[in-house]
């Protein structure tokens, strides 16, 4: 339990929640797949099969500090052990899961497309990272999905103190305050182009990891204010 790998095979050993919700979405996108094929439903627009995938990291980063940290901590895991372990618990699901991901974009998807369904909500083709090939695609989405596995981990490890209310309300206050406002709106769209829709995907990459060792470094204050 010192390593941060033996911490990393627990939370993994542990997640049967995470593996349960995956697979059952991922059943169900697989169903509409095979219900368009049954009905020849040419002008379907799906969501392609392989982004269910993500709720697998998705989940993890959550659980981890709600359910997994108390049974580290019964182990005799401490909570820089947890910290250091608990990023490659999520880390290695979100290659994994958009790794697969990409395979599906480019096999059973186009199959689909060009024989019973009409097109695909795509994030490879909406956030534009398709235009960049499959191994940049890869890098783009990777480094932004653990950007969100990290801000949901540290979010979560802040709720249930007045951090946590605090971001809660910041969060809300950002959506509900510079959506209407012009120029808060334009430094949303902003941070959200630097993150996501740029046209230089190393600056993207860099910018989605930079962040995500900010935010998960973060996670520390409150992990160590946190009783175990």
């Amino acid at each position: 339990m010192r390593t941060t790998l033996g911490i990393t095979l627990v939370n993994w050993r542990h997640s049967f929640v995470t593996y349960l919700v995956t697979g059952l979405f991922f059943a169900a996108g697989l169903s509409n797949y095979i219900t368009s094929a049954a009905q020849d439903a040419q002008d379907n627009q799906l969501v392609p099969v392989g982004h269910f995938l993500y709720l697998g990291p998705i989940l993890l980063a959550i659980l981890l500090p709600a359910r997994h940290l108390i049974r580290l901590a019964h182990l005799g895991a401490s909570r820089l052990g947890y910290f250091a372990g608990a990023w490659l618990t999520f880390a290695v699901p979100v290659a994994l899961a958009v790794f697969a991901d990409i395979v599906l974009h480019r096999t059973l998807d186009p199959y689909a497309r060009e024989h019973f369904i009409g097109g695909f909500l795509d994030l490879f083709d909406v956030f534009g990272f398709a235009a960049h090939g499959p191994v940049v695609a890869f890098a783009q989405m990777s480094s932004l999905l653990f950007l969100l596995c990290c801000f949901l981990h540290t979010l979560t490890l802040l709720q249930g103190s007045v951090a946590g209310w605090v971001a809660d309300a910041l969060i809300i206050a950002i959506i509900a305050v510079f959506t209407p406002i012009a120029p808060l709106r334009a430094a949303e769209g902003w941070f959200f182009h630097q993150i996501i829709f740029q046209g230089n995907s190393a600056a993207q990459i860099t910018t989605c990891l930079s962040l995500a060792v900010v935010v998960y470094a973060l996670g520390l204050i409150p992990l160590r204010a946190k009783a175990l």
